[in-house]
């Protein structure tokens, strides 16, 4: 699972330069990155989730 809360609102999303900061395992997230970059300017790895 990874928690991926978006900033930016309407004009950033679509533009494409939208700010996703993504919590979970790494393997996961290098998973779905390119998934998660196709829709933001900036992808950033943020470390573990909030559920243990």
């Amino acid at each position: 699972m990874l928690d991926a809360p978006v900033s930016g609102g309407e004009p950033k999303a679509i533009d494409g330069t939208l700010s996703v900061m993504v919590g979970g395992d790494k393997a996961i997230f290098d998973k779905y990155y390119d998934l998660l970059k196709a829709m933001a300017g900036s992808v950033v790895h943020t470390g573990g989730n909030w559920r243990r």
